[in-house]
């Protein structure tokens, strides 16, 4: 079988080069369309780093992100500096769920609740799943990181700590924009 991709990253590759080749789906986000990220590899090929998803507080202030950082909290940081810079108005919620032994679980509910996946009218939902209202930067990373932090985990071969489940994370927004000036 042959499969047709958009692009690769080598090893040289750091995590600034990695989110600059993301650039159409995080512009066509911001412009209201949907977008998805899908990480795939095996055990210990670092999509964990590269999502930017490790169970880690941040370091700092919260408000600018490191080198080494990852997609999502790249994402999330670009995510605020244009809400402040283009909306009139805007809301920002983060949901989370693991998959995991073939059940679905809430990461942002405290009690360990099971979701479940349903359709209705041509949409997937995910009943029962908890959305955290986010305002600013460290806001989303303290939801973002205590959702990993409760994540599945145990050793592999391949990987000491490795998160034995799949992992959604959603990030939705509502944005009234200012009116473009020509």
């Amino acid at each position: 079988s042959s499969f047709r991709v958009d692009g690769s990253f080598g090893p040289e590759a750091d995590q600034r080069a990695v989110y600059g080749g993301l650039r159409d789906q995080i512009d066509g986000f911001f412009d209201g369309y949907n977008s998805t990220l899908l990480l795939y590899g095996q055990t210990g090929s670092g999509k964990t780093y590269t999502a930017g998803t490790q169970a880690e507080k941040p370091r700092g202030d919260g408000l600018e992100v490191d080198p080494g950082t990852g997609i999502l909290p790249r994402f999330l940081a670009e995510l605020f500096e244009h809400c402040s810079r283009t909306c009139i108005e805007w809301e920002c919620a983060i949901s989370m769920v693991e998959i995991y032994k073939e059940e679905m679980r809430d990461l942002l509910d405290p009690t360990p609740k099971t979701v479940k996946l349903f359709k209705h009218g041509g949409h997937v939902k995910v009943q029962g799943l908890s959305e955290e209202r986010v305002c600013n930067l460290q806001q989303a990373l303290d939801v973002l990181y205590e959702g990993c932090s409760v994540r599945a985990t145990g050793a592999t071969n391949m990987n000491e700590h490795s998160s034995r489940s799949h992992a959604i994370v959603t990030v939705s927004l509502q944005q009234l924009r200012h009116a473009a000036t020509w």
